[in-house]
C-alpha cells in the first residue's frame, strides 16, 4: 500500500509540473464555458413548440405543417403524453394539443404555456395565438373555426449554461481519460517505462491503478471548478444530490479512461495515440448533445448517437443536476457506462503490450 501510494503521488507530480497538461485538463474547460456561456448564455432565438392530437382534423395537420414550415418555430409532433412531459421538464414553450370541437366543423386547440419564463412565455403565446388565427383564415377561410383555451404549466426553468454544463463536464471526462491517459501510458512504453516496471516487484496493476486513481481524482477536480464557477459567473442552480451527480462523474471517468486504455494498447507511438484520440472524441463531441437537443438529428443519425457513452454521460448528468433526478431514474445510463467501462478494461487488458511493436 506504501508503494501504491508513493506511485500515485508520483504521477501527481508528473502532471503539475507539465504545464500543458495542467492548461488543457483544468484551463481549457473552463475557458470554454465561459466563452459559450457569455456568447449564449442570455437567450434563444427560437419558439419550441410541441403539437399533439394533429390526427383529430385535416384543419390541424395543415396547420401543424404550415407551423414547421415557418421561420422562428421548432416544431416537435408526437403523442399528448409525450408532449406534456417534454413540457414539464421545461423542453417546449407552448405544446397546443388538438381535438375535436364540440360543433361538427370546430377544432378544439388546448395551449399550455411553459410559465419558467414569464417575458419569453408570453411572446411565445402571442405567436403562436397570431398564427393560429393567421393559418386559420389561409386554410379555411372563415375565423373562429378554431376554439383556443390556454393553460399554464409550471415547468422547468434553464438556460443554455445551465444546459451546456453538463455537456462542458462531459467533454472534460472524455478528453482526461481518451487523450491525455492515451498518450501518456503510449509515451511510458515508448521510453521504455513498463519494461522496467516488469523488472521490479512493484506489480503493474498498482501501477496502473495508481494511474488511474490519479486520473480519476484530477477529473473530480476537474468538475469541480467547472461547477463553482458556474455556480459564481453565471448563477447555475444544481437541482440534485451531489451524490447522485458524483456518481455519474465517477462511472463517467472509469467509462472514457477504459477507452483511453483501448488506444493505449493499438497505438504505436504518441502521434498516433494523438490522432485516435483526437478521431474518437470529435465526433463525440458534436453528436452527443452537448451543444444542442440531438432530437433534431436526422433519423438515420439517431442510432448512432445512441451507440456514444457521451450521450449517457451528458443525458444522465442533466437529468441529475436540471431536473433533480436521483440516481434511480439514471439507471440506464449508469448502466451502459459500466458496461462499456468493463468492455474497454477487458480489451484493454486482452491487447496490452509491454513494449513498443519496434522494440
Amino acid at each position: 500500500m506504501t508503494s501504491f501510494l508513493a506511485m500515485t503521488v508520483a504521477n501527481f507530480k508528473m502532471i503539475v509540473r507539465n504545464r500543458t497538461a495542467m492548461f488543457f485538463l483544468l484551463g481549457f474547460p473552463v475557458i470554454f464555458m465561459v466563452l459559450f456561456g457569455f456568447l449564449f448564455g442570455e437567450g434563444e432565438t427560437r419558439l419550441h413548440i410541441g403539437i399533439a392530437g394533429e390526427d383529430s382534423s385535416p384543419i390541424a395537420i395543415a396547420i401543424a405543417e404550415q407551423m414547421e414550415q415557418t421561420d422562428g418555430f421548432t416544431v416537435y409532433r408526437n403523442d399528448v403524453d409525450h408532449e406534456m412531459s417534454a413540457i414539464d421538464d421545461g423542453d417546449r414553450l407552448v405544446v397546443i394539443v388538438f381535438s375535436e370541437g364540440t360543433g361538427s366543423a370546430q377544432l378544439d386547440a388546448d395551449i399550455y404555456v411553459n410559465q419558467s419564463n414569464p417575458t419569453f412565455s408570453q411572446i411565445g403565446l402571442s405567436a403562436v395565438e397570431q398564427f393560429l388565427l393567421q393559418a386559420e383564415m389561409e386554410i379555411t377561410g372563415q375565423p373562429r373555426m378554431i376554439q383556443p383555451t390556454v393553460a399554464d404549466v409550471e415547468a422547468e426553468s434553464f438556460g443554455f449554461i445551465e444546459f451546456f454544463l453538463p455537456g462542458v463536464i462531459g467533454i472534460a471526462l472524455m478528453t482526461n481519460g481518451v487523450q491525455a491517459l492515451s498518450s501518456t501510458f503510449v509515451a511510458f512504453r515508448e521510453k521504455g517505462i513498463l519494461r522496467r516496471i516488469k523488472g521490479t516487484p512493484f506489480p503493474l496493476w498498482q501501477f496502473i491503478l495508481s494511474r488511474i486513481t490519479t486520473q480519476v481524482v484530477i477529473s473530480v477536480f476537474q468538475i469541480v471548478i467547472l461547477v463553482a464557477i458556474a455556480i459564481m459567473l453565471f448563477d447555475v442552480q444544481i437541482s440534485s444530490s451531489y451524490l447522485a451527480m458524483a456518481v455519474l462523474v465517477v462511472i463517467g471517468a472509469f467509462t472514457f479512461l477504459s477507452i483511453g486504455f483501448i488506444v493505449s494498447a493499438f497505438a504505436g507511438n504518441t502521434d498516433v495515440a494523438d490522432a485516435a484520440g483526437t478521431l474518437i472524441t470529435l465526433p463525440m463531441m458534436f453528436l452527443s448533445g452537448v451543444f444542442f437537443p440531438t432530437d433534431d438529428a436526422p433519423g438515420w443519425l439517431q442510432p448512432i448517437i445512441g451507440l456514444l457513452p457521451l450521450t449517457y454521460l451528458v443525458n444522465g448528468l442533466r437529468d441529475v443536476m436540471i431536473r433533480g433526478a436521483g440516481v434511480e431514474a439514471v439507471l440506464l445510463e449508469i448502466l451502459v457506462l459500466i458496461g462499456t467501462a468493463v468492455a474497454g478494461f477487458l480489451i484493454s487488458v486482452y491487447f496490452f503490450r509491454w513494449e513498443s511493436r519496434s522494440a
